[in-house]
């Protein structure tokens, strides 16, 4: 007996060859042992081959090419089911015929529906197919692949070809599995480097000596360096140019208690940027923390939007105070006083007391409108009306809260009318001449002009102040800017004004040179 059993620990296969005597020597004997060593030696071949093949492609065609060898058939024929489904073949033709597109025939249909070899040594009923050896190659308990062998030689035995086939598709069962795990695994591994390096979050890899492992282009990008220049150094000392970690570490943490650990720091290697730093461990099944993931987020504009709402609310607080403080004080006095205190007083307190309540429906009103406009709840009630009486009422509104300072407004009457939110246009005049006033000296006069320009009107406000930088000009227009030395109020008067003045389907600019005044122009589409 000869046998030959192939595989790692368990056979997968078995091929033997039986005699019931002893074997007669001579040449045919002789003859017989060289083909079953040449049968053995290329079976042998192809585990090795199959084993090194991580290819699927290459794998069906080391099968292929065995198969044929071994059989001398005219057609072999693997077919293998993809991951989504469909079945795909390659064929290897020995007598050279054309290679037609593979369509199953029922045999195959048989041999995928039974999972049972299909051996015929004639009668297959298919046209141009005299004798036919078919084997399913399995993953489990599934059907994910055949082999299939047609027309073998004219002095062969039918029997002498299942054994060697079934090793084959044995060896090619396990090899098309490890080629097809191991390009799911390749496009996993594609797909985790993509994504790892296209986040917009600084990531490393951290071993518990605080050593990097791997870096992605995010990280490196934030400290000014490469991935391979931080991979095999400690985090501390090549993300935050310290000799020992940061105080209150996230990594130090997260290794002690073995949880995810946060820290928010402001960074002098990056430009001293806020980063919130993350550690996150991976545990092993003894408790113990074999690496962590540290995550690196920018978070400076988040922090600086937080350092500006805290001053936006203390600023608003101090607007709104100051006008009710007025208000209060004035109507206490005329109530407390009245019958001892002069009409002309009197009336003079109820006059700063409106005007200050004016004020504070001016910030109310501001607050609302951006509030409504950053929302996209900002609903115009528009009509036609002519732009000129708007600004002289808004003109005069000023003026009583501002009484130092005289406005003019220039609108001449042929002007055509445009459609717009009166209180919301008039909203914008009051910000723009209000502004001029804050930004002027005490007694100077505040213009206000409208021109025609093609398809729109041109509004605009020039005041009499020092001018606006081309520093400052490019901060003109955000929220909470506060600039120069007539800087008081909330902020928000101009960006209320941009917002206001685009939901019209207008534009608002700034023209100024420094110790010339500044102008604020915005239009309106006729």
């Amino acid at each position: 007996r000869l046998s030959l059993a192939l595989g790692g620990g368990n056979p997968i296969g078995m091929l033997e060859e039986d005699r019931t005597g002893p074997i007669e020597g001579g040449p045919e004997a002789d003859r017989h042992l060289e083909q079953l060593y040449a049968e053995w030696a290329m079976l042998g071949d192809l585990t090795l081959a199959l084993g090194r093949t991580l290819d699927p492609a290459a794998a069906r065609r080391e099968v292929l090419n065995v198969a044929q060898t071994l059989t001398g058939a005219a057609t072999v024929r693997v077919a293998t089911k993809s991951s989504d489904g469909r079945w795909e073949a390659e064929e290897l033709y020995a007598l050279g015929a054309g290679h037609n597109e593979w369509a199953p025939s029922p045999l195959w249909r048989r041999l995928v529906a039974e999972g049972q070899p299909v051996a015929l040594a004639s009668a297959t009923n298919e046209p141009g197919i005299d004798c036919y050896i078919g084997l399913p190659l399995y993953e489990g308990n599934e059907v994910v692949g055949t082999l299939e062998v047609e027309n073998l030689p004219a002095s062969y035995r039918l029997k002498d070809y299942v054994g060697p086939l079934q090793l084959v598709a044995s060896v090619a069962s396990l090899a098309l599995r490890n080629a097809s795990l191991f390009s799911q695994a390749e496009a996993s591994r594609r797909d985790w480097e993509t994504t790892f390096d296209a986040t917009s979050d600084g990531i490393a890899i951290l071993g518990p000596d605080f050593h990097v492992m791997r870096a992605n282009q995010a990280l490196a990008r934030m400290f000014g360096a490469n991935p391979e220049e931080i991979v095999g150094r400690r985090c501390y000392e090549v993300l935050h140019g310290l000799a020992q970690p940061l105080p209150g570490c996230p990594l130090e943490r997260c290794l002690a208690e073995k949880r995810q650990a946060e820290l928010v720091w402001q960074e002098r290697a990056a430009g001293n940027r806020w980063l919130q730093l993350r550690a996150d461990p991976e545990v092993n099944e003894k408790g113990e923390v074999i690496r962590v993931v540290y995550t690196v987020r920018d978070v400076t504009v988040a922090k600086q939007f937080e350092q500006q709402k805290d001053e936006f609310v203390s600023i608003v607080s101090h607007e709104l105070r100051n006008p009710l403080t007025v208000i209060i004080g004035s109507l206490r006095t005329v109530l407390e006083e009245q019958g001892r205190l002069p009409v002309e007083d009197s009336r003079r307190l109820l006059e700063d007391a409106v005007a200050e309540a004016e004020s504070l429906a001016g910030l109310v009103s501001n607050l609302l409108d951006l509030t409504r406009a950053e929302a996209d709840r900002l609903v115009l009630h528009t009509e036609e009306l002519s732009v000129g009486p708007v600004l002289e009422g808004a003109a005069a509104k000023v003026l009583r809260q501002r009484p130092g300072h005289t406005f003019s407004v220039k609108a001449p009457r042929s002007l055509p009318a445009v459609r717009a939110d009166r209180t919301r246009l008039e909203r914008v005049a009051y910000n723009l001449m209000d502004n001029a006033a804050k930004y002027s000296p005490p007694g100077s006069e505040v213009r206000a002009f409208v021109r025609k320009r093609q398809d729109c009107l041109v509004i605009g406000v020039s005041d009499q102040g020092e001018g606006i930088s081309p520093e400052d000009q490019a901060r003109l227009f955000q929220r909470f800017e506060r600039l120069g030395k007539g800087g008081e109020g909330a902020g928000i008067g101009l960006i209320v004004c941009r917002r206001l003045v685009e939901a019209h389907g207008g534009r608002i600019w700034a023209e100024s040179e420094l110790g010339k005044g500044a102008t604020f122009c915005f239009t309106l589409p006729l």
